[in-house]
């Protein structure tokens, strides 16, 4: 099957001019002559530095994607959230530009943040070398509520804000606020929301991360949603900041696969 579009493609990267195209039995197979340093290698072709400098700023939004599998391929394994043999690849995109930075191809088993620590590893110190006045900020979905991808931030000076699951600590300090919704409700007939934050560190954490939550209260339930920060700004505001997010999950690889299929 001829692939006519790759070679337009790769020709345009630096890093593939000098590596033969080639065709594979399926699309959801690895890609032979790309690996993890050629990935990150091909990022920096389509990042445009005079963009990038008059936005201040490089919005990086981390997510993992499903890629089916059928048959025997390496790597592949049977995911028990989506229900179905796979790959579990990794993706860093920009929000800007909507360009993808880096991917990486992971068994179909892997955890959701798996890897991500090492993938930024190699891509925020070039982005921070090519553009040293540049503020970088990072979001990602519960599945990136790691202690490790905290501290890297930390580290880097990267601001971010990712979702982070409800448990029983969090729950009592909003619960406050949540009663007073109740009241409100009762009083009103009125969906009720309401945003907050508070301060709450773990013994097995370094630091104490700040913690938004956005408390509802509808006829249908009561609702909870946390997320973990570095940022100070007003909790309404770190909440509109993270739900923009939801564009990145539109850009997964399945749209891109659509042209190469036929």
């Amino acid at each position: 099957m001829k692939t006519p579009t790759m070679p337009i493609v790769c020709a345009t990267i630096p890093c593939c001019r000098s590596s033969p195209i080639r065709n594979w039995p399926t699309r959801s197979a690895p890609s032979p002559p790309s690996t993890p340093t050629t990935c990150c290698a091909s990022s920096s072709s389509v990042v445009c530095g005079d963009q990038v400098r008059q936005r201040g700023e490089i919005l990086l939004d981390i997510d993992s994607t499903d890629d089916p599998t059928h048959g025997q391929q390496q790597l592949s394994f049977f995911n028990g959230g989506y229900g179905q043999h796979m790959y579990h690849p990794m993706l860093i995109f920009e929000r800007h530009t909507g360009c993808l930075l880096a991917a990486r191809l992971r068994p179909g088993n892997a955890s959701s943040h798996a890897r991500i620590v090492p993938m930024l590893l190699r891509l925020v110190p070039r982005l921070q070398s090519a553009f040293p006045a540049v503020k970088i900020k990072l979001r990602g979905d519960a599945g990136f509520a790691l202690p490790l991808l905290y501290q890297f931030c930390e580290f880097f000076a990267i601001e971010y804000v990712l979702d982070i699951p409800a448990n029983c600590v969090f729950k009592r300090r909003a619960q406050p606020r949540q009663k007073q919704l109740q009241r409100r409700y009762r009083r009103t007939q009125l969906p009720q929301r309401s945003f907050s934050s508070f301060r709450h560190r773990p013994r097995s954490w370094p630091r104490q991360p700040r913690i938004c939550y956005k408390a509802e209260h509808t006829v249908a339930a009561t609702n909870l949603r946390f997320l973990i920060t570095n940022c100070d700004r007003p909790a309404s505001q770190v909440f509109a900041f993270y739900n923009d997010r939801g564009e990145c999950e539109n850009r997964s690889l399945k749209p891109r696969e659509s042209p190469l299929a036929e």
